[in-house]
């Protein structure tokens, strides 16, 4: 009765007999604490079909699930997508009202259920909380967060986590090996996903990368660890997110959620995280940035979550730090004192300090802010890497011909000492044409394959120009064309099999990318899958589904198991990949790169696309 349900002729009956019939069995049980009433669910009261009986069959069920469960905490809705503030999200042991305010919510506001749910996000104003933002989990996420400590009172995380993917090969051998029949449907496709990733594992030649197929996920599962660490940092950072139910245990159904695979084996790397994320003393360390250029200043913030930990009238000694190949570049000794606020409340989250250190004359490589406490108490998560890369790797080009290139871009290219034509070659040969187009036609288009059949490295830089735009297709008065889901129809290229042009949200079910040893990815990590938090800043949800493999693939996606979007087929493709086109090449990319110029992955990836001139 609690997910995805409908108004229907006595549903408010049967959510009663539901309710208390699973309290009757479970109430006597050490473990159970808590008890929603329900999930994710808006309240409609008109349309194909209504959810407002049920909402008022949970406004109503204290009067009964009360007297059956005294000492229950019992829970509104699980997400609070009803948007109602007068109600609170929790109902206290022994009270028969909804009177456990969190977040803004309001007793004395008039009943209004409204629809403020921002998907991935969360539910505005309300206390019960579910978070899910796409990869990767920057600026934007940690700002979301912060917000938080604005609300009036603390925020429970119902639900809130990151995701590999499933380790389909385990699962499909301990099906095997256990004698446990492909029942369900997304079961019976599991052998089918293995053999289609053996397939791309061999089309990508993913040898040089992973020394079998498994070790792909495997190495899913280490970058799903990191991304749950940072995670952390995120969410104890916060002092208003007062409790925190992580998703989830388990893959369940073959999604990649959990912390646990499909047969309950723990997945690499997790276990630590798990042990620091939970600690009742933890360093939360973020910064603006993990890869910066020399000349940039790193920005960090380091919080101290405490609860219960720290004795009030002691002092403890805190050293934080930024260390590398440089020695110690910045330091500073504090002394802590855990304070009570104006409340009485003693914080759960203080903030230590917020700085900004300068990277100029840095030797490159690997760096890390750290924290600790020099006596008195032991906490965990006390490190936070950071990489400083320096700009005269960069390869030194000459000349260029941009079509629609922005400042930026053109800037970027003149400082390795091109010189930026904005006009097309009249001799194609060697030559490099880097297109920054939003929009063309197909005259245009077909000039350029024209050139790179005849000897020039055309890079198309911006998917939307290869897919038939708004204006065109309002002009040929045709049928307005997504480009978030462009078909094979849709994207003009001049290979005899196109493919499509795909996006995916990238949250808690994602594609995971490999970063191929390639020209396009020199002096970057390579053989490995994409970092979300090295590669943030070219981070792109979007990806071409071609039949044929690039002849050079500089980044390549998959997604094996269930993505939760109906679809049960194995995807592959690629972000940024050429092609070899007569005596030429052309590139395709999905990656932001123009629009993140002046940071470290995109220049370099920019630059190196640049210098790559046809053999």
């Amino acid at each position: 009765m609690a997910w995805h349900k409908k108004d229907s002729e006595g549903v408010e009956k049967l959510f009663e007999e539901t309710v208390s019939a699973v309290l009757k069995r479970d109430r006597n049980h050490p473990s159970l604490l808590m008890f929603g009433m329900q999930n994710e669910t808006l309240v409609k009261t008109e349309g194909p079909y209504t959810t407002d009986k049920m909402f008022r069959a949970i406004v109503n069920s204290l009067s009964y699930a009360r007297n059956l469960s005294p000492d229950t905490v019992f829970l509104f809705q699980s997400g609070r997508f009803d948007g109602c503030r007068s109600y609170g999200s929790a109902s206290n042991p022994g009270s028969y009202t909804w009177d456990g305010l969190m977040g803004n919510e309001d007793p004395t506001l008039p009943e209004a259920c409204v629809d403020r749910h921002i998907p991935n996000y969360y539910t505005p104003e309300m206390g019960d909380l579910h978070l899910y933002p796409v990869l990767p989990h920057g600026e934007k996420t940690k700002n979301t967060l912060w917000g938080f400590n604005e609300m009036k009172r603390g925020i429970f995380f119902s639900e809130a986590g990151v995701g590999s993917q499933n380790n389909i090969f385990s699962s499909k051998l301990q099906h095997e090996q256990c004698g446990v029949p492909f029942v369900s449907p997304m079961a019976a496709q599991i052998p089918t996903h293995c053999r289609q990733f053996r397939e791309y594992y061999n089309e990508y030649q993913l040898d040089r990368v992973f020394a079998t197929p498994e070790e792909a996920f495997r190495a899913s599962f280490a970058l799903q660890s990191k991304q749950r660490r940072l995670y952390f940092d995120l969410i104890r950072r916060v002092d208003r997110i007062s409790g925190y139910s992580m998703t989830m245990a388990t893959d369940s159904e073959y999604t990649g959620e959990g912390v646990l695979g499909t047969f309950m084996e723990i997945k690499d790397g997790n276990t630590v995280v798990m042990k620091e994320g939970w600690s009742d003393l933890r360093f939360c360390i973020t910064v603006d940035r993990t890869v910066h250029w020399q000349e940039d200043e790193l920005e960090l913030d380091i919080v101290l979550s405490n609860i219960g930990v720290l004795k009030e009238d002691v002092d403890y000694p805190i050293l934080l730090a930024f260390r590398g190949p440089s020695g110690t570049i910045w330091s500073k000794e504090i002394t802590f004192r855990a304070q009570r606020d104006v409340n009485g409340r003693m914080p759960y989250a203080t903030p230590l300090v917020h700085e900004k250190v300068s990277l100029k004359g840095l030797i490159p490589g690997e760096y890390a802010v750290s924290g600790e406490f020099l006596t008195g108490a032991y906490p965990s998560a006390g490190v936070r890497k950071v990489y400083v890369l320096d700009r005269k790797a960069l390869p030194t080009l000459t000349t260029i011909y941009g079509k629609d290139l922005n400042e930026e871009t053109t800037a970027l290219l003149a400082s390795c000492g091109a010189t930026v034509i904005p006009t097309l070659p009249e001799d194609p040969a060697n030559a490099v044409i880097l297109v920054g187009s939003k929009e063309l036609y197909d005259k245009e288009l077909s000039e350029l394959y024209s050139l790179a059949e005849k000897g020039a490295h055309v890079v198309m830089l911006v998917p939307q120009a290869l897919v038939r735009t708004t204006k065109m297709v309002e002009e040929e008065d045709s049928e307005l064309i997504d480009f978030s889901l462009a078909k094979a129809s849709d994207i003009r290229v001049p290979f005899e099999k196109k493919g499509s042009l795909t996006h995916f949200g990238n949250w808690l079910y994602h594609y995971e990318f490999v970063v191929h040893d390639a020209f396009a990815t020199r002096g970057l990590p390579t053989r490995c899958l994409m970092d979300p938090e090295y590669y943030e800043d070219v981070w792109s949800n979007h990806l071409f589904r071609f039949t044929d493999v690039p002849t050079l693939p500089s980044v390549s996606g998959f997604l094996g198991g269930q993505d939760t979007t109906g679809d049960p087929s194995f995807k592959k493709g690629f972000q940024l990949g050429s092609f070899r086109y007569g005596k030429g090449w052309i590139t395709l990319n999905t990656l932001p790169l123009t629009d993140r110029v002046g940071r470290p992955t995109a220049d370099t990836i920019l630059c190196n696309l640049a210098a790559y001139r046809p053999e």
